[in-house]
């Protein structure tokens, strides 16, 4: 899948592989703790965000 975005400003975007990325939190269990932790705290904003959204209507 490819997404494409547009930016306001100068930006720094940082790629990832899936795999990599997954290696990594495996070696390092603070960062993929960290890494967890705020993909959490993401996810649980959208699905308040959802539940909102159809209690208005």
């Amino acid at each position: 899948m490819m997404l494409r975005t547009y930016c306001l400003k100068p930006t720094t975007i940082l790629v990832l592989k899936g795999a990599e990325l997954r290696e990594c939190m495996q070696r390092d269990a603070r960062f993929g703790f960290n890494v967890m932790e705020k993909l959490c705290l993401l996810l649980r904003e959208r699905i308040q965000a959802a539940y909102g959204a159809l209690e208005k209507m």
